[in-house]
């Protein structure tokens, strides 16, 4: 939220982050994606999201990237942008299941 953490640092997400000023944090998001190359990597980033931006998903993601071409891996990190608010549109599950079963398997 335009660089504003607190929503991350609940129970469900990364609550330890609150022990961290913002400029400390001991990572940035690039790097906790990038670290799951070579594994797929499926990004749902609605376009009217309000609390996940999408261009700054994309920006993430264009840096993780560079990790996943390293290890020859670049297919397995998908970014899809639905036009619509915060929600996993039916469609965009999909396509998350598509990527999902058969690394699975």
């Amino acid at each position: 939220m335009n660089g504003n953490i607190r929503g991350w640092t609940s129970d469900r997400y990364m609550p330890r982050l609150l022990e961290y000023p913002l400029p400390r944090l001991p990572f940035d998001f690039y790097e906790l994606a990038g670290s799951l190359a070579p594994r797929h990597f499926f990004v749902n980033a609605p376009k009217g999201d309000t609390n996940f931006k999408w261009r700054s998903v994309d920006a993430i993601c264009a840096e993780a990237r560079k990790v996943y071409e390293l290890q020859g891996a670049s297919d397995r990190l998908q970014v899809e942008h639905p036009d619509c608010g915060h929600l996993f549109p039916q469609e965009i599950q999909q396509k998350a299941f598509e990527v999902i079963e058969p690394a699975l398997k």
